[in-house]
Parts: C-alpha cells; structure tokens; sequence
C-alpha cells in the first residue's frame, strides 16, 4: 500500500492512500478532541459539537443537502480520544467534499439556536440511553476503573445534569481550543491521485489561519493496587458480569499482545471464552472480550449475559478460572498460529474499505505512529506464546481486576 503525506504550514497533516477498486472518494477528518480533553462538570461537549458541526456552515447552510443531491453520505463518531468526521462522494464531485469540511472547519454554525436544538437531541438521546436494558452498565464500569483520568466518565457526558447545565460560551471555549488544523489529521483514501488530494487540499485548507493548540495537562491514573467490585440491579432481562483490566495505551507496542490475547479468550466460537462457557458449560448466553485503543491507559473488557439457571458467583468464578489458565499455561502453537491467520485475513479485508481505511490512517497519523498501522499484521505476528503468560501473569492478578455484577431487580 503506498501511502503519501504532506504538512502544511498551519499544522494541518495530509495523509493519502490510492485504489482504482472503487469510484468513490472518501475524505476523513480527524480531530484529537474527545471527552478526555474534557473538564469534570462540563462533560459531553466534545459529542454536543460533534452533532452541532452538522448544523451547517457560513456558506453551506445545510451540509448534507449537498451531499445528497449527488449520492454521498457523512457520517461522525466522537470517543474518549477523538471526533471523527468522514464522507464519501463520487470521484468526478470530490472538490465538493474539500469544501464542505473546509467551510465548517473555518466556518462552523456555533450559533445559540444550533446549540439549544442539538442539545434537546443530545439529551433525549442520553435518557434513552439510561432507559435502556444495560444502558448504564459501561458508564458504571469507567468509574469504577478509573479515578484520577477523565476516561472515568463516558463520552455523552457524566451526568445528565451536565449536560444539562452546558452552555454556549463552554463550547465556543472546547471548540476555538480543540478544532484548529494543528489539532487535526486529513485523511484521503479511495479513486483520487496523491496530486489531485494535495492540490485540492493546498485550495481549500491551506488558507485557514494557524492557531496555537497547546495539549491538555491530562492526569495520569494511579496504578490500580486492589480488587474493585460492586453490584447493580436494574429491570433487566437477564444478569451480566463486566470485568475490565487495565492495558498499556495504543502507542505501546504492548498493544498487539493484548490485542491477541483478547482474540484467545472471545473471537469467534472456536474461542476460549464462547467455547468453554457459552456452548461446553452453558453458563452465559453470550460473552465478549475486547481491547480499547487508547490514548492514555486503556481496558481489556470482558461482558458476559449469564443464563438464567446460573448465579453470578458460579459465572464470574468460571472466567476466572480461564484467566487463570492463561497465567499459568502456555498457549499452544496450533491456538496461536489459528489467531494470527485470522488477524491476517480481518486486516486485509478491511485496508479495502476506503472508510475505514480513511479512519484508520488518520489515526495512526494524529499518534505519530502510521508505520506501525501498515506493518500491525508483522507486529501482530511477532506476538508469542511467551509474551502471552507474560501479561496474562499481570494482567489478572486479582489485585487488578475490576468487576460489576448488573443484576435483575
């Protein structure tokens, strides 16, 4: 995969891929603004402006409208680290798309009206999300794993009472801040020349003013030295366990062997996890493990709905004694190998989706590391048996865990 960059003088990074399997462009834009660059009692600004940057612009006062009309799609995510905008347009439009992210990075309609409507929306979307079944079960288990780091509140926001009490002035503040192009990764993938990105790019962003973007003093979590536990009842349908465990942050190369092990306990049937206890002993209905690439310090997660004929005690002892195994066993040749055959063929797959390929690429650029994401397979490969007890041995040590039983009322 041939890759091409270019800085530009007000700090805006350019970073391009070419494929002719498609006859779309994607144009993705990054921002390392996220509920991490966030203050506890202003919490939920990062997502808020996300859906306010959809309002429209100084020239463009509906910004899908445009897009609509000649078949291309937008969409945004924001997490604890970043907020993502992404579109994708025919090839033969895709200036429109230049200009449509260029008028609302420069431009944005950040107006009272904007704010107040998105806000309502924000809101409703909030309580929706409490009244749903397990709606809260995440967001109870950040506070529980964190202390210090403000990953310990969920990227809606801390409260809804904070989101609430939000206003203009705070998000004018996060977005002079945060949304400024030396803050910001251009990611181009799909049918356009590096030439053809690079002019377009020179056209519509590389007039926008430089401003200063000082990073946030984020502080660091204290290393966990106790068991965490607690439990919820809530008007659920059936009991779940949450357990997470403290992992190295996605710059660390240390990240492939979590990313691995993760796949060990719950990728697939053939997995430790779903096949010994969701189909051999029949003690959960479904049950995940999975890594958070982080920033700062991140979390292996396992979620686990338990049948209805088990108790939690009996379910959560059963992933113990997998994690267990791991501590004191070492992974055998066939499991690895099986692993890393399947990591192989995931990655691949994926490089030939221009949106996420335009998602990942930003990524790796914002982090300094884009070498790594186009050689993460030989990075993943290199992973042995060893290094898996190695971090199991650490990684669950009780003293390390944390866990929630979410159970019915």
């Amino acid at each position: 995969m041939e890759i091409n960059k270019h800085s530009f003088s007000n700090g805006l990074r350019l970073i391009h891929s070419f494929t002719d399997i498609t006859q779309n462009v994607t144009i993705n834009i990054l921002y390392g603004a996220g509920s991490r660059n966030e203050k506890s009692g202003k919490t939920g600004i990062a997502h808020l402006l996300e859906h306010i940057m959809f309002c429209g612009s100084q020239n463009i006062p509906n910004f899908d409208q445009p897009l609509e009309a000649i078949g291309g799609t937008s969409n945004a995510f924001t997490n604890n680290d970043i907020t993502n905008y992404y579109l994708t347009i025919p090839k033969e439009a895709a200036e429109l798309g230049f200009w449509l992210e260029s008028d609302r990075m420069l431009n944005p309609t950040l107006s009272q009206n904007s704010f107040d409507t998105q806000k309502k929306i924000v809101l409703e979307e909030f309580k929706q999300n409490l009244n749903e079944p397990y709606g809260d079960a995440h967001s109870l288990l950040r506070k529980l794993c964190y202390k210090q780091h403000p990953y310990k509140w969920s990227t809606i926001g801390q409260s809804l009472d904070e989101v609430e009490n939000l206003e203009l002035k705070d998000l004018l503040s996060f977005h002079k801040r945060n949304y400024v192009p030396a803050n910001a990764v251009l990611s181009i993938t799909g049918n356009i020349s590096y030439e053809d990105a690079l002019s377009l790019t020179e056209k519509w962003f590389a007039g926008i003013p430089y401003s200063v973007y000082v990073e946030d003093n984020i502080p660091d979590e204290p290393e966990q030295t106790s068991t965490r536990f607690e439990t919820y009842y809530r008007n659920i349908p059936q009991n779940a366990i949450y357990k997470a465990y403290h992992i190295c942050n996605v710059k660390n190369k240390d990240i492939f062997k979590y990313d691995l092990l993760s796949d060990i306990l719950a990728n697939g049937k053939s997995s430790r996890l779903i096949n010994n206890l969701v189909y051999e002993k029949k003690l959960f209905t479904s049950i995940d493990a999975f890594i958070e690439n982080s920033f700062d310090t991140g979390l292996l997660r396992i979620v686990g709905k338990i049948q209805d004929n088990v108790s939690p005690k009996e379910a959560d002892a059963a992933i113990n004694e997998e994690t267990e195994k791991l501590r004191s066993q070492i992974v055998s040749d066939y499991e690895m190998e099986k692993w890393k055959n399947k990591y192989e063929s995931t990655q691949l797959a994926e490089r030939f989706n221009i949106e996420h390929l335009a998602e990942m690429l930003a990524f790796y650029e914002y982090i300094g590391q884009t070498e790594r994401f186009l050689n993460n397979i030989d990075f993943y490969n290199s992973v042995s048996a060893s290094d898996i007890l190695t971090i199991s041995n650490n990684l669950f040590d009780s003293k390390h865990s944390n866990t929630i039983w979410y159970l019915k009322n």
